[in-house]
């Protein structure tokens, strides 16, 4: 997934799941980005008709975006850190998509792109940019957003 949505180093990600039992926000990252990769890559369902294996099965992927989104709901959207925000709403929105819920999928892209546009338009860039290395990693989000909603 790394090559479609270039959106994480794997290093930063690495320190989100080792922070995912003591913050809320790594938690909802992490529950969403597996969620994302088992919806978009239909690992599920290829899973279940080769070992007809119940853990990987449909149920299984909808309960990922369900816990995920549920973790979700306890956060703020608003608040630090922004950047991870963004990227849990453009997640959820990818697996809506992977589901077939285009509504549920485009309220996620449309809130992804109004958090992006509400943080650039408060000069938040600093705090945006603090849980990666690489810079152009923001950009990265921006384009991916522009793509999305076109």
């Amino acid at each position: 997934m790394r090559g479609t949505v270039p959106i994480f180093q794997p290093s930063g990600f690495q320190k989100q799941v080792e922070m995912a039992d003591t913050c809320l926000h790594s938690y909802c990252l992490v529950t969403a980005f597996c969620a994302f990769v088992v919806t978009q890559t239909g690992f599920a369902v290829e899973q279940t008709s080769r070992h007809h294996d119940t853990l990987f099965s449909e149920d299984h992927r909808n309960s990922l975006v369900e816990e995920a989104t549920e973790a979700r709901k306890h956060l703020d959207p608003f608040t630090d850190p922004v950047r991870q925000n963004i990227i849990i709403a453009f997640l959820l929105y990818g697996c809506h998509i992977g589901l077939g819920n285009q509504r549920h999928a485009y309220y996620f892209l449309r809130e992804a792109t109004t958090l992006y546009t509400a943080s650039a338009l408060e000069n938040q860039a600093t705090s945006a940019q603090a849980d990666d290395a690489d810079p152009s990693l923001e950009s990265k989000l921006f384009w991916l957003l522009v793509v999305s909603e076109r």
